[in-house]
């Protein structure tokens, strides 16, 4: 019951950090929108709503709401994921630190190490030993926090907010939420917007880019590239805004066709690419799994056949040192086929006491039905010991023919 708990806790967990990316976008440019005012005439508007005056009755009277909303909705929910990443990342890892600073604790210490450089060779990186002593505490701490960051619970909880990034990037969707959230408050209602707004929008694009590409945060180069791509994009149709904002007196009806059909031209493209990259990725990773399964199905079938093939020669082994016993000293297999042997022959002796205290409980049921008392064991040891001389006679043939 307690392991049910516990997955659907996780599930509540996961869907609610779900619905929290889902409305944070949305609900932000509401509320930071309700502070966005127009000028008409003497009056001040809610842009989001005209009928709304500014400064004044409702909007006054929401003023409170909407303060508390900008704290812990607009600046909370990136705030939220920050921490709990934080919290989970660095659970335990200054009580382990101090741990096995105690002498006594030299054995596990020397265990993380070990895992510790385990864990670089297996991310590709090169072991610089100078370094891993200079600074072996700060690696052993790294080390434990990546940790922490794929225990399965962990994973399961808030695993989705940092699973495309790398282990040093783990905050990186609270950045990406940032950008979310200038971009929707500064491009917010921008058909009646300045053009110093578009121009905030392309250095918020421009900033957010230029970190992506230079630090490379995502696993896979496939999310690298479709962010990126996307990033270009929205560039490209803020500039082409730009243009438009700025030139509409000025420009040729061609020109403004031509920027306009750029910005809907490079949109589909995009689309388009995306919706390949999503499905590309799933057929490869389809293809991985499948490929994966084969390889541990033979990697199974070659464990079973050399297992098959360490008892046939034991067996063979075995009936050699029987027959002569002085031929030479006893090996592992002969040691193993005797002590299968001798379980075999204490199994049959229990079993043929069970028999006879059956006989002598319940005479006329075993004199009626001998035959009928079998039990597993029974018939797996005389299984065992009819199928080991056939496999003798196979691998016998087999080198008879091998020979020919």
């Amino acid at each position: 019951m307690r392991l049910y708990y516990k997955s659907y806790q996780n599930k509540c967990i996961k869907l609610f950090f779900w619905i929290l990316l889902l409305f944070y976008p949305m609900l932000s440019q509401r509320v930071i929108g309700s502070f966005y005012c127009d000028e008409i005439g003497e009056s001040f508007y809610m842009r989001l709503d005209h009928s709304n005056l500014c400064y004044d009755g409702a909007w006054l009277f929401y003023l409170p709401i909407n303060i508390t909303l900008i704290i812990f909705w607009v600046l909370g929910v990136p705030m939220l994921f920050w921490a709990i990443l934080f919290h989970k990342r660095s659970r335990g890892v200054d009580d382990m630190l101090l741990l096995i600073q105690d002498p006594s604790q030299e054995q596990l210490r020397e265990s993380l190490v070990l895992k510790m450089r385990l864990d670089i060779t297996d991310r590709g990186q090169v072991l610089d030993e100078d370094k891993l002593e200079t600074f072996e505490e700060d690696l052993l701490a790294q080390y434990l926090r990546d940790r922490n960051l794929n225990e399965p619970s962990t994973v399961a909880q808030v695993g989705f907010i940092y699973h495309s990034y790398n282990t040093a990037f783990w905050w990186f969707e609270v950045w990406d939420l940032g950008r979310k959230l200038l971009l929707n408050c500064v491009v917010s209602l921008l058909a009646k917007a300045g053009a110093n707004r578009i121009c905030c929008g392309l250095v918020v694009l421009l900033v957010y880019l230029s970190v992506m590409l230079f630090y490379k945060p995502y696993r896979e180069r496939s999310d690298s590239a479709l962010a990126g791509v996307t990033h270009i994009q929205l560039f490209i149709t803020l500039f082409c805004g730009l243009i438009l904002k700025m030139g509409s007196l000025y420009l040729q009806e061609s020109v403004v066709w031509l920027v306009t059909y750029t910005a809907i031209i490079t949109s589909l493209g995009t689309l388009s690419y995306a919706v390949f990259s999503i499905l590309n990725e799933k057929v490869t990773g389809v293809k991985i799994a499948r490929r994966r399964s084969r390889e541990a199905h033979r990697r199974a079938i070659a464990a079973q056949v050399r297992k098959l093939w360490r008892q046939a020669c034991g067996y063979a082994l075995a009936e050699i040192y029987l027959r002569n016993p002085d031929a030479g000293p006893m090996s592992l297999l002969v040691m193993v086929e005797l002590a299968r042997r001798s379980r075999c022959q204490r199994e049959k002796e229990k079993l043929g006491a069970q028999v006879e205290l059956a006989a002598a409980v319940h005479p006329t049921v075993v004199a009626d039905e001998p035959d009928s008392i079998l039990f597993t064991s029974q018939i797996a040891v005389e299984e065992g010991d009819s199928a080991a001389p056939d496999m003798i006679g196979t691998n016998e043939d087999s080198g008879h023919n091998d020979s020919m």
